[in-house]
């Protein structure tokens, strides 16, 4: 039996995924790869804050130019396109800073919360100077809905924080607009009558409170959808993040299997699988480890493993476990395979070719050589998951396993450096492969193999 992955602890009752509650609120960072995945997904909805405020801008000032003008006692000031000109140039700073930051603080966010309402608030207020009339009279302005606009635009950022501080800014801004026309008018401004309070400049102090608490409740409706939303944006990039880095000890194409599955991975569950099976190892290792440091017996690992990536890889095959000196690979377990045994032959020859190239580098450079063996077997095996409760690994079991560990060892006998039994052979003819063949061994007794079976030596 051979590992196909490192084992993963996972509790069954919780996600591996362990999210901060303050990281969805922004208050704390995530782990740094996350972070920037984050942090571009974040910089992207800055983006499209911006094209929004473009948008309504451009459609604020062509409905200004085409609706036609108000009746009544107007004055010559129009502070409508002071608002827009003010809205641009916000828009224009705005684009400024994300050309030139590569990302946003918070206090840049807030002061770009509090310029966007300054300028609503603003064109409120200037109103009952363009009509002559008492500053109550902006009260009445729908320009108001524009706040909630503001507000949600804000939301696109996907930070609850910055939503409640645009909303706690708005509402303040319009309670100023209440005390200063309180102010204005004084206490003969005040009614009690709503009808009155529709039809004139009065004010009623439980319809203006109506307006802040409706801002207030909208702020905390979108807040809290936008602070579920960020969470699963964060789970989203956490997960995203621990995938890439996990699927690296996997064999190719092995955690998306997982990932897709509908079925939890549990201890017990396999498939049978038509395979060919390859080992690969390094032949005296341990010797010349003791005459190289830790530094040159790790560079020599990591050297024959790239190239036994390279070679199984383009054939269609999967490395399944590192072993210590030792690699285990697949064709055909992990992904659809038709030409599974000509395809490892293949891989064993290319990886031949290649450490026999790496050792005369090797030699050039005053290096030891790396002999290794290789042996190839096909057949049936088993493809599941083994363990107990959250320790789990995916693992390969069969006689086709053993036979090719088996097969590995007997090359040490054989003096041979690449085999197969027979039946590997014979099926990559029938697959329109008919490698070199250097020498033939039948009814050979392989140790721990029960009866006698034919082996090649490919050249």
């Amino acid at each position: 039996m051979a590992s196909l992955t490192p084992a993963i602890t996972r509790s069954p009752d919780q996600t591996f995924l362990l999210l901060p509650r303050r990281a969805i609120w922004g208050l704390v960072p995530l782990p740094a790869r996350a972070q920037q995945i984050v942090d571009a997904g974040l910089r992207r909805a800055e983006w499209r804050i911006t094209l929004v405020q473009a948008l309504i801008v451009v459609f604020l000032g062509v409905l200004f130019f085409l609706a036609p003008r108000p009746q009544g006692p107007v004055s010559d000031l129009r502070p409508v396109p002071y608002a827009l000109a003010a809205m641009a140039v916000a828009l224009s700073l705005r684009v400024g800073v994300l050309s030139l930051v590569p990302r946003l603080t918070r206090l840049w966010v807030y002061f770009s919360a509090v310029m966007d309402i300054a300028v609503i608030i603003l064109l409120i207020w200037s109103f009952h100077m363009q009509y002559g009339d008492a500053l109550a009279l902006y009260l009445k302005a729908p320009t108001q809905l524009y706040l909630f606009v503001v507000i949600a635009w804000h939301g696109l950022a996907m930070d609850p924080l910055r939503v409640i501080f645009a909303g706690l800014v708005a509402s303040a801004g319009w309670g100023l607009l209440t005390l200063a026309s309180i102010q204005d008018g004084g206490s003969a401004i005040l009614t009690h009558d709503f009808m009155t309070y529709m039809t004139s400049s009065r004010v009623l102090i439980g319809a203006e409170v109506d307006r802040v608490i409706a801002i207030l409740l909208f702020t905390a409706v979108l807040s809290v959808g936008i602070a579920s939303a960020r969470e699963q944006m964060l789970m989203a990039a956490l997960g995203t993040t621990a995938t890439n880095e996990l699927s690296r000890f996997f064999a190719a194409g092995l955690a998306g299997k997982i990932a897709a599955s509908e079925n939890r991975a549990e201890a017990g569950r396999a498939v049978k699988v038509d395979a060919t099976v390859m080992m690969i190892d390094i032949r005296h290792f341990t010797r010349l480890a003791s005459l190289s440091t830790p530094e040159q017996s790790l560079e020599m690992l990591t050297g024959l493993q790239s190239r036994a990536v390279a070679a199984v890889n383009r054939n269609g095959g999967d490395i399944d476990k590192f072993l210590g000196d030792g690699i285990l690979a697949t064709f055909g377990c992990v992904r659809p395979l038709e030409a599974r045994a000509s395809s490892a032959i293949r891989a064993a020859q290319e990886l031949s070719a290649d450490v026999a190239a790496w050792n005369r580098e090797r030699r050039a450079n005053g290096e030891h050589e790396v002999d290794i063996g290789i042996a190839i077997s096909s057949g049936e095996v088993l493809f599941g998951t083994v363990g107990f409760g959250d320790r789990l690994e995916f693992t390969v079991i069969g006689e086709t396993v053993n036979l090719a560990a088996k097969l590995e060892k007997y090359n040490k006998t054989l003096n041979s450096s690449m085999i197969m039994d027979d039946a590997t052979y014979l099926r990559a003819e029938a697959e329109g492969y008919s490698p070199a063949i250097l020498r033939r061994f039948p009814n050979s007794s392989i140790p721990g193999v029960s009866k006698p079976i034919g082996i090649v030596e490919l050249a």
